[in-house]
């Protein structure tokens, strides 16, 4: 009989290199042909916007506080402006120029400091208490008005003494009452030399005038 042929071990393991090359060659060319995954489209970036930002809804009490000062910067200049002549600051640098926000809202969608530390000259060079009104929206960090009137916050400017002087029976409700006219004084004459003027006529003394 013929003996089985053996296969060496030299043999065998160059047939597996041979078999492990031609499934790394074939792995790797169908891995060259398998397309790539697209990428990911980049996000689309928002859309900007084409009108005014609108003032913050949110902004409370705690809001209008931490505004004031920067508020009072960017509005102190507009308030000068107003000023006929001269200004004078009663507070500054050293204090606030505002005594009263309000929280924005549907109708005004800005924050509204007001304040009356603050006086004018008038052309007469007489100084006048001046309040003012300063609307800030908080978004665009912007004046967006400036208002000036006579007068502090509490006590508006008194009206024209004139006016007051044509009708003072006015006040109170009350209509006023006609004034008679005074009569005119009596026309004096001075008494003549040796004449008694009535100053003397009732210094005699009637006994002294008896007696002669």
């Amino acid at each position: 009989m013929r003996s089985p042929h053996t296969v060496r071990p030299s043999r065998r393991l160059a047939f597996v290199s041979v078999f492990a090359w031609v499934w790394a060659s074939a792995s790797g060319a169908a891995l060259a042909q398998t397309p790539p995954a697209p990428a990911p489209a980049p996000a689309s970036p928002p859309a900007a916007s084409t009108g005014p930002s609108p003032a913050r809804p949110d902004c409370d009490a705690t809001c209008v506080r931490a505004f004031n000062d920067r508020a009072a910067q960017a509005c102190a200049p507009q308030i000068e402006a107003q000023a006929p002549i001269d200004f004078d600051w009663l507070h500054r640098p050293f204090g606030g120029i505002f005594q009263q926000g309000d929280t924005p809202d549907a109708e005004h969608p800005a924050i509204r400091y007001r304040g009356d530390s603050i006086r004018f000259q008038s052309p007469q060079k007489e100084w006048v208490r001046v309040s003012y009104e300063c609307s800030y929206d908080p978004v665009r960090q912007k004046i967006v008005s400036v208002t000036v009137r006579l007068g502090r916050l509490d006590r508006p400017a008194a009206p024209p003494a004139n006016a007051a002087a044509a009708a003072p029976g006015a006040q109170n409700g009350k209509p006023a009452r006609a004034v008679r006219p005074r009569p005119a004084p009596r026309q004096t004459i001075a008494p003549r030399a040796g004449e008694a003027s009535d100053i003397e006529f009732f210094q005699v003394n009637p006994r002294a005038s008896g007696a002669r």
